[in-house]
């Protein structure tokens, strides 16, 4: 599965504790990888169903509702953090769709 940037979403809705579309990709992976295409080459990250399955099914929906391609990376931090995926080329900010649960806690 392949998508063009990494995307942190933004609320507007009540939190949901599950995302179908999410779930039924590679249901049995609790491990599953995501290549993002990007104009500095690719990147490929690790999920982990494990620890946040919420969020990784959440994440998986946005891949797969191609709501990553064509957005930027807005927040780059060096050995830190990199966030994309809220704004398009023009710096229009795009909605989130889903509002899920906080798992980190």
């Amino acid at each position: 599965m392949t998508c063009s940037f990494l995307a942190y979403s933004q609320a507007r809705e009540t939190p949901k504790l599950s995302s179908p579309i999410g779930e039924a990709i590679q249901k049995d992976n609790y491990y599953p990888r995501v290549k993002f295409e990007t104009s500095m080459g690719d990147i490929v990250i690790e999920l982990s169903r494990s620890k946040a399955p919420i969020t990784t099914n959440n994440f998986l929906t946005y891949v797969k509702e191609k709501e990553y391609d064509n957005t930027l990376f807005h927040r780059i931090i060096a050995d830190y953090i990199v966030q994309g995926g809220a704004y398009t080329p023009e710096f229009i900010e795009r909605k989130s769709n889903y509002k899920i649960i906080n798992e980190s806690i």
